[in-house]
């Protein structure tokens, strides 16, 4: 598992423009129907990401045949990767087995929110907005990895004071970044 965590804040538009130029083509147009700049950006930094982590694997970004599932989640036939983004931040991680990640900012507990993706044991955990968070994104991470939709995010429940899960067969890694909580889950 590697992983690299950048602020979009770190690329002017001229760096913005010349990383779009390498990027997949079909990436592009998915790029092209954002409507918001700001997701524009955080998609063309991600996909950066993506390459840097590949270059330092010796594989090419672009000889890559990035194939999707039902639920859109890319990937290719070499490697298993995700990206993440939130606010400024964005994240990629690679592997050679399934992974996948998510990236929250640290914020008050919608207790809402919490009811629809936790299960009462999950709930019981949860002490402080950190807490909160780690699930949150441990969920998400989970979702992604296994390239489901958000309606499964219940079929999984985790024991963040352990940094287990009920899927034995994973790794769980939880990262604080300044005020964001980053979660990797990888396929044993």
């Amino acid at each position: 598992m590697k992983y690299i965590i950048d602020n979009i804040n770190n690329y002017n538009e001229n760096d913005l423009k010349n990383i779009y130029q390498k990027i997949n083509k079909k990436k592009q147009e998915k790029i092209n129907k954002y409507a918001n700049d700001i997701d524009k950006k955080r998609s063309i930094i991600g996909e950066y990401l993506l390459m840097e982590l590949l270059k330092n694997e010796n594989i090419d970004y672009n000889k890559l045949e990035f194939i999707y599932n039902e639920n859109g989640k890319p990937y290719t036939n070499e490697i298993y990767f995700n990206i993440s983004h939130k606010d400024e931040y964005v994240t990629a991680c690679i592997s050679n087995k399934e992974i996948g990640i998510d990236i929250e900012t640290i914020k008050d507990i919608n207790m809402n929110t919490l009811n629809m993706f936790a299960s009462n044991n999950e709930k019981k955990q949860i002490k402080n907005n950190i807490d909160f968070y780690i699930l949150y994104t441990l969920k998400e991470a989970y979702i992604k990895m296994k390239g489901l939709s958000l309606s499964n995010i219940k079929n999984i429940e985790f024991d963040i004071t352990n940094l287990s899960c009920s899927d034995n067969n994973v790794d769980i890694k939880v990262i604080k970044e300044n005020d964001y909580i980053i979660s990797i889950i990888e396929k044993k």
